[in-house]
């Protein structure tokens, strides 16, 4: 996996260019919302048996804004946080190689590297986190209780700056905002 790994940081930091070295900012000090990343967060994720669910935890990009987070203020549906989870990148590889070659993965890696694959967007290493980066893949998608932060006292171990946020949010533009292929019904 190191030599996988060291490519794909190369390919990465290149692809990226000067938000490779401004990604992520200071966390401390930041509530639970929009822009921080959490460790040992449980949420739901499919069994190998399609239709069951199995809780896990892992590493999580939080969606939702802190203050529909908040739980000082009262007010009804703040009980749940949008969490995207991220996909170490060594797992990925792992899953990836063991039906494809390595230069499979490279091709596709350079397309996701790039930004060229809506769905799927490349989080750089964090030191004791993510060794070779991770990948958050915006159709997994998912929540967990509030109280899974709180119950815990977890803090987060990372937060994106400005300008790795902007490219964030643009990601979820471009993925979730895009016109529909196919022509719906008009109802007059």
């Amino acid at each position: 996996m190191a030599d996988i790994g060291d490519r794909a940081l190369q390919i990465a930091s290149s692809k990226m260019g000067a938000r490779w070295g401004r990604f992520y900012g200071d966390a401390d000090g930041l509530a639970l919302g929009v822009g921080t990343i959490y460790a040992d967060v449980r949420y739901a994720m499919e069994a190998e048996e399609p239709g069951f669910f199995d809780a896990v935890e892992g590493l999580v990009y939080v969606l939702t804004h802190e203050c529909d987070v908040d739980q000082d203020n009262a007010r009804q549906f703040n009980d749940r946080v949008l969490i995207c989870p991220i996909i170490p990148l060594e797992h990925y590889v792992e899953a990836f190689t063991a039906e494809h070659s390595p230069e499979e993965f490279f091709h596709f890696f350079n397309q996701i590297a790039g930004d060229l694959v809506f769905r799927v967007l490349f989080f750089p290493p964090i030191p004791g986190h993510l060794t070779y980066g991770g990948l958050i893949y915006l159709n997994a998608i998912t929540n967990s209780p509030v109280s899974s932060f709180h119950d815990q006292e977890k803090k987060p171990v990372a937060a994106l700056s400005e300008d790795a946020q902007r490219a964030v949010d643009w990601k979820l533009e471009t993925h979730l905002l895009r016109p529909k292929s196919e022509a719906l019904s008009r109802l007059h």
